[in-house]
């Protein structure tokens, strides 16, 4: 009972996590210079933008959120050093599924992967369930190699 207390309770967190980065990535003038150093530095830099102060900023948010990460993690779950190995390449499943600078896929890419695990987990074999990422990588970079929600660039476009 307690465990699943705790476990609730930890996805609250992330939940609220996410809804606040979401808000100050949309509604605040740092989230947006944030958001025009990711699409062009040398535009933003020209536009007054201090990049050097954005970095800064988005490394020390990237942190926090880790930190809070690995915290909300360690609440359910026991670690050791090499606990991370599995969960970073989630991670990166995760982001390339749901397309690279995109919040929203990167949050239903999560949620796939976790069904899609849970399911396989259930139905096939539990053995068969980090096996699931690589299926899913492998998969979306040969289907849609800009992930679910990744939007083409000017770079990629066929001339």
């Amino acid at each position: 009972m307690m465990r699943a207390k705790t476990i609730t309770g930890g996805f609250g967190v992330a939940l609220l996590l996410t809804l606040l980065l979401h808000l100050f990535m949309n509604h605040t003038r740092t989230g947006h210079s944030i958001r025009a150093t990711a699409q062009n530095a040398r535009a933003a830099n020209v536009l007054g933008i201090d990049t050097r102060r954005v970095y800064a900023i988005t490394f020390g948010i990237g942190a926090a959120m880790a930190g809070a990460a690995g915290a909300l993690i360690a609440m359910v779950y026991s670690f050791t050093p090499v606990t991370g190995d599995s969960l970073t390449m989630k991670a990166f499943v995760i982001v390339v599924l749901g397309g690279l600078g995109s919040m929203h896929g990167a949050l239903v890419a999560g949620i796939v992967l976790g069904v899609t695990e849970n399911l396989v987990s259930g139905l096939i074999a539990p053995g068969y369930r980090d096996a699931v990422s690589f299926f899913l990588l492998l998969t979306i970079l040969v289907l849609r190699p800009r992930g679910l929600f990744g939007k083409r660039y000017l770079a990629d476009a066929k001339i």
